[in-house]
């Protein structure tokens, strides 16, 4: 029982870290995803 125990709480930190990445590279998504569309807003508006 104490092993199975132990397996949960191995596999609930891999999983916190998978969900801690995947939102990071959203976010870097965003981030690079964002900056080109505002600088083409930017060249149009001049």
């Amino acid at each position: 029982m104490k092993h199975i125990v132990h397996l949960m709480d191995k596999y609930e930190d891999v999983a916190e870290a998978l969900k801690t990445t995947i939102f990071a590279v959203i976010i870097t998504g965003l981030i690079l995803g964002l900056a080109p569309m505002l600088m083409v807003m930017q060249y149009n508006s001049i």
